[in-house]
């Protein structure tokens, strides 16, 4: 298992100090938003130091994704600037919402054309609403289109706690295709991507736990934003105690 950290522009702090701050935690694992790109000098910090994902624009960030279809000029102009800098950042892989706008402007067939002129490895998440049974729904649809051009699953387990699923069954029915797993702590109202311990809905040890029981060898990225910049600590408290925990299960 691989720990990994998510980076983005935070209460107007900016990614390269937030990189300075892991660099000096040696985290060896990151995960960044379409947000990097404002920062081409990162990549000389980045490069063959840091493995590094993408989480690919999402509708409640961004206002598009993939498959917005009235999106396609801000989309074409995302894949531009992904190609250009394509020897400045070298992503292991690409995380993607399915398409979150009304049914009138989405389009899997089209996001999944977006996501073949990508050229990234490009795995698909669980995103926020979506039940155990309209995933698979659309996973199946997706995987139709892009056959072994989608290169497994993210599992975020707040997205499914949030929708009153059980995340072991998403493990259960996708396995080793589960490459990346999203955790944060949430209160079972929103989101919230908190450390852990915060808000109390989620157990850290209990979910890493059961992930090594599964025998989970993938990346688990921490996609948290503190409450605010004086609890950053809390951010690393959640990283150390992930790896004291995965180190006293592997003992066992």
């Amino acid at each position: 298992m691989q720990f990994s950290l998510t980076i983005d522009d935070y209460k107007q702090t900016p990614v390269p100090l937030i990189m300075a701050f892991y660099r000096a935690m040696k985290v060896a694992r990151v995960e960044t938003t379409i947000g990097i790109y404002r920062y081409p000098r990162l990549a000389s910090v980045l490069k063959g130091k840091l493995g590094l994902g993408l989480h690919l624009p999402y509708f409640d960030q961004c206002g598009y994704d993939l498959g917005y279809v009235p999106g396609k000029e801000r989309i074409h102009n995302f894949i531009e600037t992904v190609h250009r800098n394509q020897n400045r950042f070298t992503f292991d892989y690409a995380v993607f919402h399915p398409p979150e706008s009304d049914a009138q402007h989405a389009s899997i067939p089209f996001l999944c054309e977006n996501l073949r002129n990508l050229n990234l490895p490009v795995i698909l998440e669980n995103n926020l609403g979506s039940n155990f049974d309209t995933f698979l729904r659309i996973e199946e649809e997706i995987r139709g289109e892009l056959g072994d051009g989608l290169a497994g699953i993210c599992l975020d387990i707040p997205h499914a706690f949030l929708a009153k699923e059980k995340w072991q069954q998403f493990y259960q029915q996708f396995g080793s295709r589960i490459r990346v797993v999203h955790l944060s702590d949430c209160d079972g109202l929103e989101d919230s991507h908190l450390p852990f311990p915060f808000a109390g809905g989620l157990n850290l040890e209990d979910i890493m736990a059961e992930l090594m029981a599964f025998r989970f060898d993938g990346i688990l990225n921490f996609e948290i934003a503190p409450p605010s910049l004086h609890q950053i600590q809390t951010l690393f408290q959640t990283l150390r105690n992930a790896e004291k925990i995965y180190l006293k299960n592997k003992q066992k």
